[in-house]
Formats: C-alpha cells, sequence, structure tokens
C-alpha cells in the first residue's frame, strides 16, 4: 500500500507483513500437531527486521502494527513449540521401538563396522555359532572369489565377516556384518547369500540343533540390508528371501 503525503511517498513493510503471516501460522501449524518452531521464529526475525527498517525510514514505511502481531505471536508460540518438538520427533520412533527392535539394533551396532573380526552373541553358545559361521564364511569365500590387488594380481581370499548370532530354544538368527558389501556386483551378492545360509545351516546340522528350528539370517553393508532370508535350519535353501529388515525382529523376541 502506497500513499502520497507532501511529496512523501510512503508504503507498508512488506516485512512486517511477512511477520505478521509467520505470526498468525504458528497457532494454526501448532494445532495440526506440527511444531511451529520455524514460523515462530521467522515471525520474530521479520518483525525485528520490518521494525528496524521502518524505524530508519523516516516515515517512509508503514506497518508497526503488523510487525509487533508478528512478534507478539512468534515469541508467544516459540516457547511452546519448542516444548513441543522433541516429543513431536520423536514420538515415532517410540511408537516404533519394541523391545525386539532393540535388541536387533543393539546387535547391528555391535558388529557395526568394527576395524577387525567381531562375533558376538546372546550367550556363550550363541557366541561359539557367530564365530563358526565368519570362520566358514571365511573359508567359502577363499575358495569362491578371485580378488585383485593394485598391481592387478589375482589372489584368493575375502574380507571379514563380522558376526552375531541371537540363538532362541526354537530359532536361531545370523546378521553378518560386510563392510565392504556395497562394493560387489549383483551376482557376488547373489553368491554371498548362498554362501551365508550354507554357513548358518553347516553350523546348526554340525552341532545337531536343527530340529524344528527356525533360521534367519541378514546380510548387512554398512548402513542398509542387502538380503534377509528365512527358512527352516534344516533346509538347504531358505523359504523366503530378499525380506525387509522387519522380518528378522520376531527373532529376537
Amino acid at each position: 500500500m502506497t500513499t502520497s503525503s507532501n511529496s512523501q511517498t510512503t508504503q507498508t513493510s512488506v516485512s512486517a507483513v511477512v511477520s505478521m503471516v509467520f505470526g498468525i501460522m504458528s497457532p494454526i501449524v501448532l494445532v495440526t500437531l506440527v511444531p511451529a518452531v520455524i514460523t515462530s521464529l521467522l515471525a520474530i526475525l521479520f518483525g525485528h527486521f520490518a521494525q528496524l527498517k521502518i524505524s530508519q525510514s523516516g516515515g517512509r514505511l508503514l506497518g508497526r502494527g503488523q510487525a509487533i502481531a508478528g512478534l507478539v505471536t512468534g515469541y508467544l508460540f516459540l516457547p511452546i513449540s519448542l516444548y513441543l518438538a522433541p516429543g513431536f520427533f520423536r514420538y515415532p520412533e517410540t511408537i516404533e521401538r519394541s523391545p525386539a527392535k532393540q535388541l536387533l539394533m543393539n546387535a547391528e551396532r555391535s558388529i557395526k563396522n568394527s576395524t577387525r573380526s567381531t562375533v558376538r552373541g546372546n550367550s556363550s553358545k550363541a557366541k561359539q555359532l557367530a564365530q563358526e559361521v565368519s570362520s566358514s564364511l571365511s573359508q567359502l569365500g577363499a575358495l569362491a572369489f578371485v580378488k585383485s590387488d593394485d598391481s592387478g594380481t589375482e589372489t584368493m581370499g575375502f574380507e571379514k565377516f563380522n558376526v552375531y548370532c541371537h540363538l532362541a530354544p526354537d530359532s536361531v538368527c545370523f546378521l553378518v556384518n560386510i563392510p565392504n558389501y556395497h562394493k560387489y556386483e549383483t551376482e557376488a551378492k547373489e553368491l554371498l547369500s548362498t554362501l551365508a545360509w550354507r554357513s548358518g545351516r553347516g553350523v546348526i546340522v554340525a552341532e545337531k540343533l536343527e530340529g524344528r528350528m527356525e533360521m534367519g539370517v541378514g546380510l548387512k553393508g554398512r548402513f542398509l540390508y542387502g538380503d534377509v532370508m528365512v527358512g527352516p535350519a534344516s533346509n538347504e535353501k531358505p523359504s523366503e528371501s530378499n525380506l525387509t529388515r522387519r522380518r528378522l525382529e520376531r527373532f529376537f523376541e
């Protein structure tokens, strides 16, 4: 809005209007269960900026009332939204994190990106099984993969496997962390899945634990799972594969 008086043009400060708009948005956004931290901060920022510009304009800028409205609503809802923000952002996590999911997350962390070969388990027997699976995978990998060093010379061998075993009376789960998993081609990853299942099954059968035991095997890189397999431990192949991480949670219940 502009007016002319004594050859002096006046107009309403855009920043003042923006401040008022963000101030009005703050309670609306807050009511929809989205923290109004951003809108409140913007209302305050633009409000102070408008006040400064209006003071320096020598009467050419109007809108002090709008700026004050934005500042009042901004400062009013900022502490409220800050108080609610932590609860809002943590609420979905709290709902989803069941005891089984927490145990799975702890297991993943225990073998994640270790600088040396690591085996873990929820019992001494489970840790023994994890060690046997890690050794078996390394042996099978050494036979199945050919690696080239920097000079182009092909050598037999494979990287370390970090393995966690969760052993229950009627189920067993092996989490296999492979730090460089993302570097392998699709065919190599498929072979890894076959070797991992075969290693887990071989260890369970050798220990005479298969019976009606259900087995889960998850192959994980630095951040994501590449393959999740489940099925009877006595089966040579998994009943299901390429599953989501969530399918492993049942083994930790």
